[in-house]
């Protein structure tokens, strides 16, 4: 996933939590959409993350820590805990970590934990303040404790979020987050526009694609959407048969023309590998008649039809 696609949606101009229960509830409503059932969405708080820092006494080492937590379900305790003993982290301090982060309860007790540990740090209770609002704000719209997963070391874009942080990992399937997003402050400002607050997340679309591969969740007939193929001879009956692919479009009718002037075989087999099960074979007769050549792919039947008589077929 080195090179990808991805697509996103944003909130700018506003420091309101409620845009961050509104991206939650979309992320929500495209799982849906897409069939995607059994999923969570993580969230955390780099306020949180701060306040966990100073508690560690990792002052000046807040990225090391962060970075060594967001490995936890992936490489385990034992190794997160080595990888911060050698970037200076004392038993001491990674104990108290630990301790916060093994925490189990509901996501409200978890809070409630948290603003206990934290009292000390003002940004660690902004951070657990926000999520408490965030939290509550969604239970609005009936978003069951299962979906909305707060998770302690989740740390991602550390460089740019300031607030709210997600991730969205499909269960049961052996792929990493499928979508991740969070708040910043002043991320607009590289592009010339300081101090404009914003939250967003977005979609990595070859991951979600290969999830719903695994979980089989394209339907059969996405291979069959073309309904019928316009195969043509040279470049004059491809030139025609352009005009009878703009009239079968307009009718609705979901029709593909063949880019290239290769020989008749290849085109059929081509239409029969996408499964498309009519053809129209465009030849110099049929361009002086006007009477196409129409394939039934399935039983092999031909009809010479004029283009108002195929458009009666669909």
């Amino acid at each position: 996933y080195r090179e990808f696609y991805q697509c996103d949606a944003d909130v700018i101009g506003t420091d309101s939590l409620l845009c961050e229960a509104e991206i939650v509830l979309m992320i929500r409503e495209v799982c849906k959409g897409l069939g995607i059932q059994d999923f969570s969405i993580k969230v955390n708080h780099r306020g949180i993350l701060s306040g966990l820092a100073a508690i560690a006494d990792a002052k000046g080492n807040e990225t090391s820590l962060f970075v060594a937590i967001d490995k936890l379900d992936k490489i385990g305790d034992e190794k997160v805990k080595e990888e911060l003993r050698t970037k200076g982290f004392s038993d001491k301090s990674i104990d108290r970590i630990f301790d916060i982060l093994h925490f189990q309860g509901s996501n409200l007790n978890k809070l409630e934990m948290l603003n206990s540990k934290l009292e000390d740090t003002e940004t660690g209770l902004k951070g657990v303040e926000d999520m408490k609002q965030i939290i509550e704000l969604l239970s609005k719209f009936d978003l069951d404790a299962e979906t909305i997963d707060f998770d302690i070391a989740l740390a991602r874009g550390l460089s740019y979020y300031t607030g709210t942080i997600f991730e969205v990992k499909i269960n049961k399937v052996a792929i990493g987050s499928v979508s991740g997003g969070g708040r910043y402050d002043d991320l607009t400002g590289v592009f010339g526009l300081p101090g404009v607050s914003g939250v967003g997340f977005s979609f990595g679309v070859d991951r979600l694609y290969d999830a719903m591969e695994e979980l089989k969740l394209f339907p059969e007939e996405t291979d069959e959407s073309t309904e019928v193929l316009i195969a043509h001879l040279d470049h004059e009956t491809m030139l025609y048969g352009l005009k009878a692919l703009k009239q079968l479009r307009r009718e609705g009718v979901a029709a593909e023309i063949y880019p290239d002037t290769v020989k008749l075989k290849k085109q059929l087999d081509y239409a029969n590998k996408k499964k498309i099960p009519f053809v129209i074979v465009i030849g110099s007769d049929e361009m002086k008649s006007g009477q196409l050549t129409f394939k039934n792919m399935k039983t092999g039947e031909q009809q010479q039809l004029s283009i108002e008589e195929i458009l009666i077929q669909f």
